[in-house]
């Protein structure tokens, strides 16, 4: 029985959890290497993706928060001069013996990924509907993780064709996608405020793990199959905010090429 349960247990942590913190993790990552690639511009292109992207990301903290039940005591989506660096914010508080508002910690912390990544696909349903039916036809047919890797590679296809750059909504749609995935990134603050809450999500977890043993084995195993078609959902979901930092990445590089002998002979 415990053997089940415990095998079980991790695979639904991995197919949710970790593969959102990894996601959480890698952009994060980038959009620091990013950051030291420009240098001194660094400020200069955060403030100038920020007017979007900082207001997205801030627009998805408050959203979890009606969503949760929390009371948003204030709430700046953008600054352009912000004296202690914070671009935005939104300070919420909650009923701390509320367990479902305690949980929605967990999604208003992580919340710029999901909508983030929600507001790019619907961006691409406006703007370049016959790409974004492609895409969604690939990610339909995904099936299992051994077919990622193939189906991101024609989404990659899909978003970079031939006919999209002889399209002047493309470019609109490439410039607003960078401001937007480039503030995806978790920030300090939305990490702590979620630590508490996975906690408690993890244990939620294994409590219906438990339960649904004692029911019947066999719902344990769908609820799984659940978890791990959820898992592929988020990594498609996940993966155009990431497609989009790496070419922040790429960009902040040939910059970096282009401004070496500059810098060195400063």
């Amino acid at each position: 029985m415990m053997k089940d349960i415990i095998i079980n247990y991790l695979l639904q942590i991995l197919f949710t959890i970790i593969i959102l913190v990894l996601f959480g993790l890698l952009m994060w990552a980038i959009n620091t290497l990013v950051s030291k690639l420009f240098g001194k511009r660094a400020r200069g292109i955060y403030i100038a993706t920020g007017l979007i992207g900082t207001t997205i990301h801030e627009l998805s903290h408050a959203l979890m928060c009606l969503i949760f039940f929390h009371r948003i005591e204030g709430m700046k989506l953008f600054d352009f001069n912000p004296e202690d660096g914070t671009l935005g914010y939104v300070n919420h508080s909650y009923k701390k013996k509320n367990v479902y508002q305690n949980l929605g910690n967990f999604f208003i912390g992580t919340a710029p990924l999901f909508i983030g990544s929600i507001f790019l696909y619907l961006l691409m349903f406006l703007m370049l509907r016959q790409t974004f039916t492609s895409i969604y036809s690939i990610a339909a047919n995904v099936g299992d993780y051994s077919n990622i890797l193939p189906s991101l590679g024609k989404t990659f296809i899909a978003l970079f064709s031939i006919d999209n750059f002889k399209n002047p909504l493309f470019y609109l749609f490439i410039i607003i996608a960078l401001c937007v995935s480039f503030h995806m990134n978790l920030s300090i603050p939305d990490i702590k405020n979620s630590i508490i809450s996975m906690c408690m999500l993890l244990g939620l977890f294994l409590i219906i793990d438990i339960i649904l043993y004692i029911i019947n084995p066999k719902f344990l195993y769908s609820f799984t199959n659940g978890c791990e078609l959820l898992g592929i959902l988020e990594i498609v979901l996940f993966s155009i905010g990431l497609l989009f930092n790496i070419f922040m990445l790429l960009i902040s590089f040939i910059y970096y090429l282009c401004t070496r002998k500059k810098r060195r002979m400063e």
